[in-house]
C-alpha cells in the first residue's frame, strides 16, 4: 500500500469527517487543508495543512507528493444573496484544486458536486447523470456555482488531470458543522417538539457513509472525466418524519401545508426574519427541492461502483444517539449539529 497521502479538502463538513475517519480505519495516511482557525480535527490522526482553496500556494503545498485528492471544499446556501464567498470557494476554489492536483501529478481526484445541478425537469422522467445541467440564469446561486464549479474541474481534465465526480442527494448523519442541513432544519426540531408542520413534497435522502463508500469506490473504480450520481431513496417529507418518530426521534407533526402556500407567504416569512433579524422559516430554494425529480437514479454507479444504498433508518438512529448525547454537558464532542 502507498505511503503517499490522501488529500482532503473541507475536511470538518458532514461529509469530510466521516471520510477522513473511513480513511483512517482503511490504514490510509490522511493530509487535510484546514481553514486557520478551524478546531475541528483535533481529536483525529490526520497531518494538517492550514490554508484554502482560494490561495494557490497553500494548495501546492497541501498537494506535495500527495496520491488522492478529495475536494470537498464548498460553501452550502439555499440563499439567494448568499455573497461573493460561495463562488470564490465553490468556483474559483474548484478551478484551483483542480489545477493545483494536475501540476502536483496526484493519481486522481474526486470532487463533489451536488444533485442540484442537474434540471428536474420533466419530474415524469429518471433523472441519471445524461440529465441537462442547469444554466447561468436557472436554480439558485448555489447550484449555479456548483455547475460552474465541476465544469472548471472538467476543464482540467481536458488538460490531463484523472478526476471524475459525485452527486450526493440529501446527506443525512452527524455532524452538519458548517451548514443548516436537514438535520439541524428538520430531525433535529422534531426531535425537540419544534416543528408544528410540514410542507407536503419530498427529497431524495442518502446516509453519509453511503457517500463516503461511493466516493471511495469511485476513487478505486470509476472512469476518468465521468460523472456518478451517489442517490439514496426518496420519501416525502410526512413519511420520513413518520420514520423518524418510529425509530424515537419525536413526534412527527400531523399538519401538512401545500407547497403553494408556502410560496404565496415567502414575503411575508422574508419580512418578519428580516424584522426578527433571524433566518427565515423557509426559502424559495428550499421550496423548489421540495418539488424536485422523485425518481432520482444511482444506477451507474450501482453498476461501475458497486453501490448500493441502505434504507435511510440507520443514519436516523445514528441522529437520534447524536441528538441525545447533545444533552448531556459534552453535547459538543457528540454532535456539532
Amino acid at each position: 500500500m502507498t505511503t503517499k497521502p490522501t488529500v482532503v479538502t473541507g475536511p470538518t463538513g458532514q461529509v469530510g469527517l466521516h471520510l477522513i475517519d473511513e480513511l483512517l480505519a482503511r490504514g490510509r495516511r490522511v493530509r487535510a487543508l484546514v481553514l486557520e482557525g478551524d478546531e475541528g480535527l483535533r481529536d483525529r490522526d490526520v497531518e494538517q495543512v492550514v490554508g484554502d482553496v482560494r490561495d494557490p500556494a497553500s494548495l501546492r503545498e497541501a498537494f506535495q507528493d500527495a496520491e488522492v485528492v478529495y475536494n470537498l471544499a464548498a460553501i452550502v446556501s439555499t440563499s439567494e444573496n448568499p455573497g461573493p464567498l460561495l463562488w470564490q470557494v465553490n468556483v474559483d476554489g474548484a478551478r484551483n484544486t483542480a489545477r493545483a492536483a494536475r501540476e502536483a501529478g496526484v493519481r486522481r481526484m474526486v470532487h463533489f458536486s451536488s444533485i442540484v445541478v442537474f434540471d428536474p425537469l420533466p419530474l415524469d422522467q429518471p433523472l441519471d447523470e445524461r440529465r441537462r445541467r442547469i444554466s447561468d440564469n436557472e436554480g439558485s446561486p448555489y447550484g449555479r456555482s456548483k455547475a460552474l464549479g465541476e465544469a472548471a474541474v472538467l476543464e482540467e481534465v481536458g488538460r490531463g488531470l484523472d478526476a471524475l465526480i459525485v452527486y450526493p442527494t440529501v446527506v443525512v448523519g452527524p455532524n452538519e458543522t458548517h451548514h443548516q442541513g436537514i438535520v439541524r432544519n428538520l430531525i433535529a426540531k422534531q426531535h425537540l417538539g419544534q416543528l408544528p408542520a410540514l410542507f407536503t413534497g419530498g427529497f431524495n435522502v442518502v446516509d453519509v457513509l453511503d457517500v463516503v463508500h461511493g466516493a471511495l469506490a469511485a476513487e478505486a473504480h470509476g472512469r476518468c472525466g465521468e460523472r456518478y450520481i451517489l442517490g439514496g431513496h426518496w420519501h416525502s417529507v410526512a413519511g420520513f418524519c413518520r420514520i423518524a418518530e418510529a425509530l424515537g426521534v419525536g413526534k412527527a407533526p400531523r399538519w401538512q401545508l401545500p407547497l403553494w402556500l408556502g410560496h404565496a407567504a415567502l414575503p411575508a416569512a422574508t419580512w418578519a426574519a428580516a424584522l426578527l433579524r433571524t433566518a427565515p422559516l423557509f426559502n424559495a430554494e428550499e421550496l423548489r427541492q421540495l418539488a424536485g425529480n422523485p425518481n432520482i437514479r444511482s444506477d451507474k454507479a450501482a453498476r461501475e461502483l458497486g453501490y448500493d444504498p441502505r434504507p435511510i433508518d440507520e443514519a436516523l438512529l445514528r441522529c437520534k444517539d447524536a441528538l441525545e448525547a447533545a444533552r448531556t454537558p459534552h453535547a459538543a464532542a457528540a454532535f456539532r449539529g
